[in-house]
């Protein structure tokens, strides 16, 4: 029920790309990945952020990515 009350609150302030897996979209909105397991860090740092995680064991991997929020705060998430 928490991630279906999230989607709800940020849906005026999120929109999702067609082409987003359902699955990965819900775990945008899931109560129990906030901040524990969906990380958002900056481009350029992907790819050394995924490295330093696998190197201490934690399974990691990029599950999309966030353009700029246009002058309506809305994020886009692709």
């Amino acid at each position: 029920a928490g991630t279906h009350r999230n989607r709800q609150f940020f849906s005026s302030r999120v929109r999702l790309d067609p082409g987003v897996d359902p699955v990965r979209a819900d775990l945008m909105f899931d109560p129990q990945t906030s901040g524990g397991l969906l990380i958002f860090v900056a481009r350029e740092q992907a790819e050394e952020c995924l490295l330093r995680l696998r190197e201490i064991g934690i399974g990691a991997g990029a599950v999309g990515r966030v353009k700029a929020a246009d002058s309506g705060g809305i994020l886009d998430i692709v």
